[in-house]
C-alpha cells in the first residue's frame, strides 16, 4: 500500500525531483500502474529507409527518451537533436507497469527453450529474442540478476524488447 502511495505522490525539487524528468510521479504516466494518461517522446537515429534504427545510436549520448523539464540545478533539458533527418521522434502511452517482476523473473534459458519450440513452428508464426548490452551498474542483490556493464543479455522490456530490466523500459 505504500508503494502504492508514493507511485501518486507528485514529487517536488525539495523531495529529490530532477534533474531531468518527464512527469512530477510514476501515476503522472502510469495510472494505476496501467496504460497512459501520460505520454512520452522517444527517438531513434534511423537507417536510410526512415524506420529501422541504426546499430550506431551515439548522436543520442543521454538515451532514448526525451526529457523535457528541468528542477535541481537541471540547467539543459535532454530534446532531440536538430538538423538531421535521421532522427525520428515518436510520442507514446506510458506502458503498464503490472507483472513487471514476474517477467523479470522468467529464467533465460526458458525464454530460449519457447523461442527454440516456435520456431520449429511450420507455421511461421514465433518470436525472436532480441539480445541487448546491458548498460547500468551491477546489482548488489545477486538473486534478481548478476549481470553487469557491457554483458549481452535477453531484452525483456520496452518497444521491441529493446531494455533488459523493468527499471530501465520507461
Amino acid at each position: 500500500m505504500e508503494g502504492d502511495e508514493l507511485f501518486d505522490l507528485p514529487l517536488r525539487e525539495a523531495d529529490g525531483l530532477g534533474p531531468l524528468f518527464t512527469r512530477t510521479s510514476c501515476g503522472a504516466c502510469h495510472a494505476e500502474g496501467g496504460r497512459g494518461p501520460g505520454l512520452v517522446q522517444k527517438m531513434s537515429v534511423v537507417e536510410s529507409d526512415g524506420t529501422t534504427p541504426t546499430v550506431d545510436q551515439s548522436k543520442l549520448p543521454f538515451g532514448h527518451t526525451i526529457h523535457p523539464l528541468v528542477a535541481g540545478g537541471g540547467r539543459t533539458p535532454i530534446v532531440a537533436p536538430t538538423g538531421d533527418p535521421r532522427v525520428k521522434v515518436s510520442t507514446r502511452v506510458g506502458p503498464p507497469v503490472l507483472g513487471r517482476g514476474y517477467i523479470e523473473a522468467i529464467a533465460d534459458a526458458e525464454i530460449e527453450r519457447v523461442e527454440r519450440e516456435q520456431a520449429a513452428r511450420a507455421d511461421g508464426i514465433h518470436g525472436r529474442i532480441n539480445r541487448v548490452v546491458y548498460a547500468s551498474e551491477r546489482n548488489p542483490d545477486t538473486s534478481v540478476h548478476g549481470h553487469g556493464p557491457g554483458d549481452v543479455v535477453i531484452g525483456r522490456f520496452g518497444l521491441k524488447a529493446r531494455a533488459s530490466t523493468s527499471a530501465r523500459s520507461t
